[in-house]
């Protein structure tokens, strides 16, 4: 399931729904797909580590994300706006709708850095509950260490 749905877009965007396209749907499926690649090598396998666990045995699961609706919001209509944007412009330097994707893509950047840095709530334990110890409050180290 998306992490957005068209009523998200009109919040941010009210004429998304009249450019000719009755429903993004499928643009909302295809971009949870990106974010959740996004999380897995920008946050995931760090924060696996950290916890404990080894990414290569335990693959991230979207589906942990208990909170994802909320923290990932944002994220989501971004990037559901970027390509919804690269869909309806044409081939041309100077279209407004490639224009507006690429203000979309420059905003999701953003906007997932902070996620990451944020971090995310995520069921380590798949126990249907996020307690204390799975919420992420911590900024995750970034930082080389000489071997």
């Amino acid at each position: 399931m998306a992490y957005t749905d068209d009523d998200d877009l009109l919040e941010r965007r009210s004429n998304i729904i009249s450019l000719g396209v009755a429903s993004w749907t499928d643009t909302h499926t295809k971009a949870k797909a990106l974010i959740d690649l996004d999380l897995e090598g920008g946050w995931y396998r760090q924060a696996a580590e950290v916890k404990g666990v080894d990414p290569r045995v335990t693959p991230f699961d979207a589906d942990l994300m208990l909170n994802s609706a909320d923290q990932l919001k944002d994220l989501s209509v971004f990037k559901v706006l970027e390509l919804a944007y690269e869909y309806l412009s044409k081939d041309s330097e100077t279209d407004v709708y490639m224009k507006l994707s690429d203000r979309y893509s420059k905003k999701y950047e953003i906007e997932l850095k902070k996620v990451i840095i944020r971090g995310i709530d995520y069921d380590w334990d798949a126990s249907e509950e996020i307690d204390d110890s799975e919420r992420s409050y911590e900024r995750l180290s970034r930082r080389l260490s000489r071997v």
